[in-house]
């Protein structure tokens, strides 16, 4: 475990030579942002960009998938480092660790206390001595506090507005970007590929790279016709289940808080959970606590609080999921011992026990 100059220093070593990297990073702004920053970083020093291979992650474990992780064991890179994504479970990472020659993590959400006992793996999830609990810096801030060129500026605050890190006015540049970047990388088809979704969300960070500015952004990115299209049909079952979700009563109200319980509907049979909460719940109503959920054969769920005294990353790592105090949430999660209906009802059952410990 090193602070962030530790870790620098580390990367500079590496950077003499042709050096290979595999970049793991979570699909949504906050990733796909720091994991430009990162690669300017490298390219500025030396790095060949045919030397960077890069992988989205965007699942229950927060794991590369079987196929990139046995791609990065062949490819055998100098370095593998991971992005806004710590595991909640440890298997693959003791892996990497053990074949990787060098392993470096950075992230700012919840994970396992067990991780600082793996030997040689430098995680830097927040300058703060609580390593296992979640912070709302976002990792593309924390970044920054070493990676740090004026340039890269907008990349950040594309972060920090993808993360709900801040407070943009309606109509920003960086909250449209960081608004589509969610869209279209949280976002997955039920029936997706994992090669397709990969080449989606890598296309995005590419995007990034080749841009400016978030206007820059914006504009090369509604010039792609691939990725206006799955836009496009996106957001269209996000607005519906926003407006519904806006429209409906709250399920039951325990010591004053409105606890809302609501199911997605997606036509076009999208993953969109994530998404409506980063995209239209930023700021929820006093004592407002949301469970939206979507099932079918697997369970995924978003919790967002405005109650501080709750912390959602506790409810969800209690099914390997994770997040932030006030948001956080399970990914295609497929139950061993319990239909995915006592599962759900046991989560709520969780989610109404915080909310009476939370006086």
């Amino acid at each position: 475990m090193l602070n962030f100059e530790s870790t620098q220093k580390i990367l500079l070593e590496k950077l003499h030579g042709k050096k290979t990297f595999a970049i793991g990073y979570h699909a949504d702004a906050d990733g796909m942002s720091s994991t430009s920053i990162l690669i300017n970083y490298l390219l500025k020093n030396g790095v060949l960009r045919e030397n960077i291979t890069i992988y989205p992650i965007n699942n229950l474990h927060r794991n590369f998938e079987l196929s990139h992780l046995k791609e990065i064991m062949s490819n055998q890179p100098d370095v593998v480092i991971c992005v806004d994504c710590a595991t909640s479970k440890l298997e693959q990472f003791y892996y990497i660790r053990e074949k990787a020659k060098t392993f470096i993590c950075i992230d700012h959400h919840m994970f396992p206390p067990e991780i600082i006992n793996i030997p040689h793996l430098y995680i830097n999830s927040r300058m703060f001595p609580e390593l296992t609990e979640p912070q709302n810096f976002t990792t593309s801030k924390l970044m920054n506090s070493f990676l740090f060129d004026p340039s890269n500026a907008w990349l950040e605050l594309i972060g920090l507005e993808g993360d709900v890190a801040t407070q943009s006015m309606q109509g920003s540049s960086l909250l449209e970007a960081a608004n589509q970047i969610n869209i279209l990388g949280l976002v997955k088809e039920k029936e997706e590929s994992i090669d397709e979704f990969t080449n989606r969300c890598n296309l995005l960070v590419n995007l990034l790279l080749e841009s400016n500015n978030a206007p820059n952004f914006i504009e090369k990115l509604k010039s792609n016709k691939f990725l206006k299209k799955t836009h496009d049909t996106i957001i269209n079952d996000i607005h519906y289940n926003a407006q519904k979700i806006l429209e409906m009563k709250p399920t039951f109200e325990i010591n004053h808080n409105k606890i809302f319980i609501y199911k997605i509907h997606s036509p076009n049979k999208f993953n969109i959970a994530e998404a409506i909460l980063k995209n239209h719940f930023r700021h929820v109503g006093y004592n407002e606590t949301y469970l939206i959920y979507s099932a079918d054969d697997t369970l995924t769920v978003r919790l967002y609080t405005s109650n501080t005294k709750i912390d959602c990353s506790k409810i969800a790592g209690l099914l390997y999921g994770g997040g932030h105090t006030n948001r956080a949430g399970i990914t295609d999660m497929k139950p061993d011992d319990l239909t995915i209906d006592m599962t759900l009802d046991m989560l709520i059952e969780k989610l109404k026990d915080a909310i009476k410990d939370a006086k």
